[in-house]
């Protein structure tokens, strides 16, 4: 199925519109043409009482419509990341060390998950002989984690 929407040259026509809608709006409140500013689809006319009960009065307010154009950013924003053209943002907090960030880049998720699992066999044990240390061992074997792209730089010492 083709939706206009997925295609990105589709979106930034969209966008292109709305810059040149507040190009135009910029130019007709400055010229105080407010009924042009409005035909632009990109500003709403409020009317609000100003003053006590005595000398209340209604006054016009203009004003960009800015909910609708981030409601449009954000549904042709969802598009793109549906559509694998951009990536959703994120902030990770809390630290992450250096070493976890390396190992994130040169491994993939089922490897990371197997070596999750065998680090924790590997506490598991120690917990069970009385061996906290730095560094595990196993079967008399110290284990050492290297990078994933070159196999040899993993490490297995009998020490």
């Amino acid at each position: 199925m083709q939706l206009a929407i997925t295609g990105r040259d589709q979106r930034l026509i969209a966008l292109q519109e709305r810059w040149d809608g507040l190009r135009q709006t910029r130019a007709a409140i400055a010229a105080g043409d407010y009924a042009a500013a409005m035909r632009t689809g990109l500003v709403c006319r409020k009317l609000r009482t100003v003053g006590g009960a005595k000398n209340a009065r209604v006054v016009e307010e203009y004003e960009i419509n800015t909910p609708l154009i981030e409601a449009l950013n954000s549904v042709e924003k969802r598009a793109a990341i549906e559509t694998g053209q951009e990536q959703e943002n994120f902030n990770l907090t809390g630290q992450i060390s250096s070493k976890a960030i390396a190992l994130s880049k040169v491994m993939t998720i089922p490897e990371l998950e197997e070596l999750e699992r065998k680090m924790l066999a590997v506490m598991e044990e120690e917990k069970k002989v009385g061996k906290v240390g730095r560094g595990s061992e196993m079967n008399g074997r110290r284990i050492g984690l290297g990078c994933r792209a070159n196999p040899a730089a993993r490490r297995i010492s009998t020490t």
